[in-house]
């Protein structure tokens, strides 16, 4: 159960989330007066769920370490497929269409998480490290 909530809830909440403003009419959404500002969005966005999305895998593959090279690689392919799920929903939602920029500013978000995921990771080891050099001196 520790795991669920520490590693699936985050991303499955995240995961929800972007269904959940795909699936709103034109309408529904806030507007921007500034071009690109959405660009910035789905970069930031996609960059949060990639991190999420290799945290969730690399947990996964704790017990198995020669699988833990393949963590970016599944994060990536994964976070690309969600965005290919955004775009798809927002096609059927009315007054919205398939956005190829939007896509693009997704792909380059969820490359920046899985470049930032390396240094995600040395800082909760080192972190992990101090804790548990903490608790040995207790």
């Amino acid at each position: 159960m520790k795991i669920f909530i520490r590693y699936f809830l985050p991303w499955l909440l995240a995961a929800i989330f972007l269904i959940f403003l795909s699936t709103r009419s034109a309408d529904e959404l806030p507007k921007f007066d500034l071009w690109g500002i959405d660009k910035i969005f789905h970069f930031l966005y996609f960059l949060g769920l990639t991190l999420l999305t290799a945290r969730l895998v690399f947990a996964g593959f704790k017990k198995n370490p020669k699988k833990k090279l393949n963590t970016q690689v599944i994060a990536l392919l994964i976070a690309i497929l969600f965005g290919l799920l955004d775009e798809g929903l927002q096609s059927r939602s009315m007054g919205r269409s398939v956005d190829l920029y939007d896509l693009i500013a997704d792909s380059f978000g969820a490359l920046a998480g899985v470049l930032l995921f390396p240094l995600y990771r040395q800082k909760v080891a080192e972190i992990e490290a101090e804790l548990a050099r903490k608790s040995r001196t207790r």
